[in-house]
């Protein structure tokens, strides 16, 4: 009987290391099935799709808010950017200046402020605005300009009253260029880069154009007309584009209409012909002088005027007309011949500096590139301006690249150098081809 007992339990513990064995084996196979088959990445793919379907589903929720508030008559928390004039056109004048308004709602939203943020190559501002809201509407808004030279990036937020920014918008806003397809080639180079619109006339709708940049000492009409005005360039061999009188030319006539077209008012230099910066103006006005620079030498195409250079009455409104600050201004006295220059308070200064407006140099309708780098030996830091100056009888005004508008003696300054001004005929349409991005002429029948 013993015997037997023990002979069953050995049975039993071999039947246990065989089950155990079976065990591992199937254990060994499931795992490996469960491996090959994917089963892991599966139900790893199902767990985010549940969390997508939530996410899909909660956006379903929200806009189906949204759309109730706005059949209410509500807006969504998220500012509306509205802008005006960002293209530049000359319809009534010829500005760069932007209105931007933004508005909000409050009503049924935790908005209580908006903040504005400029991102741009010539103005960055950002601010925050705790403004009240329309009892009626809810709404509140700002409206204010900005000055856009190129492109410009406007960003609105909606903030609660701790700061929280709860929606944005963005809006991108670009200022058409400035050239326009005038016929006359003054660089030797393709394309329609040689001249600009500069200044519109609101008081008998002439438009102006004026050279982009320096004109090189390649350029045929320049030759002609400085030879003609008793300019002499700055080097023996015509390596620099600097011009400058060594002898002051003798006085030559200036009719009354060219002097109101181009801006010559409140100074006539006609009545003081004697004067050597009188001289040189009438060699800068000179119409006969400067007639190579039209597209028909007899005035009956798109140009009826050219002269050597802007007066600084037609530069100042030029500028003022495109800014909303940091105006130029200029002064006359009955008992004197020329202009004073005066700053944005009207106040008498050695010479107006606007460094701000030419940090970069890719703008160039008021100020030519940097030419005292030495770049293409043409040495220049300005350019000459048909005006007098009020403080020496031998000086003239100019502009400079750096920003600085100012006088300097007409028979000794060195580095200046010429940008020739056309008035257009009357009967010339100016349209603006978004194609190609330029201003088109086009002479009307």
């Amino acid at each position: 009987m013993k015997e037997k007992i023990e002979r069953n339990q050995g049975i039993t513990l071999i039947a246990l290391i065989i089950t155990i064995v079976i065990l591992i084996i199937l254990t060994a196979v499931t795992i490996n099935n469960v491996m090959n088959s994917n089963l892991f990445n599966l139900a790893k793919g199902a767990a985010e799709n549940y969390v997508q379907a939530g996410k899909e589903e909660q956006e379903e929720i929200n806009e189906i808010i949204g759309m109730t508030k706005i059949e209410q008559g509500l807006s969504p928390i998220s500012p509306e950017i509205v802008t005006d004039g960002t293209k530049g056109a000359i319809d009534d004048s010829y500005t760069s200046i932007i209105s931007v308004t933004i508005t909000a709602q409050t009503k049924d939203t935790n908005v209580s402020k908006i903040r504005y943020k400029i991102t741009g190559k010539q103005q960055s501002e950002e601010k925050d605005l705790d403004l009240q809201p329309n009892q009626e509407t809810g709404i509140i808004s700002t409206t204010f300009n900005i000055e856009n030279y190129g492109t410009s990036t406007i960003t609105a937020y909606t903030l609660d009253e701790e700061g929280k920014i709860l929606g944005q918008e963005s809006k991108t806003v670009s200022r058409r260029s400035d050239y326009v397809d005038y016929p006359v080639d003054i660089d030797g180079t393709e394309g329609n880069n040689d001249w600009k619109i500069f200044y519109k006339d609101n008081t008998n709708g002439r438009i102006f154009i004026i050279s982009d940049d320096y004109i090189p000492n390649t350029c045929e009409a320049l030759l002609q007309a400085t030879e003609s005005a008793g300019l002499v360039n700055c080097s023996d061999n015509l390596s620099r584009y600097c011009w400058r009188w060594t002898t002051v030319p003798e006085y030559k006539t200036v009719s009354d209409e060219v002097e109101n077209l181009f801006w010559l008012k409140e100074c006539k230099i006609s009545k003081d012909k004697d004067l050597n910066n009188s001289k040189c103006v009438s060699a800068l006005l000179d119409t006969n002088i400067w007639k190579g620079f039209l597209d028909e030498e007899n005035s009956t195409g798109l140009g009826q005027y050219a002269v050597g250079g802007p007066t600084i009455e037609m530069l100042c409104n030029s500028w003022n007309n495109a800014h909303s600050y940091s105006n130029i201004y200029v002064e006359t006295n009955d008992d004197f011949t020329g202009y004073n220059i005066l700053g944005t308070g009207k106040f008498l200064e050695d010479y107006v500096f606007l460094p701000d407006r030419v940090s970069t140099h890719d703008y160039s309708l008021w100020y030519p590139r940097q030419g005292n780098t030495f770049e293409d030996n043409m040495y220049c830091s300005g350019y000459w301006v048909a005006s007098p100056s009020m403080k020496s009888n031998d000086h003239l005004l100019l502009v400079g690249c750096g920003g600085d508008w100012r006088d300097a003696p007409c028979t000794t300054r060195v580095d200046l150098n010429l940008r020739p001004v056309i008035c257009l005929n009357s009967n010339v349409s100016v349209t603006y081809d978004d194609e190609k991005n330029v201003f088109h002429l086009e002479k009307l029948k």
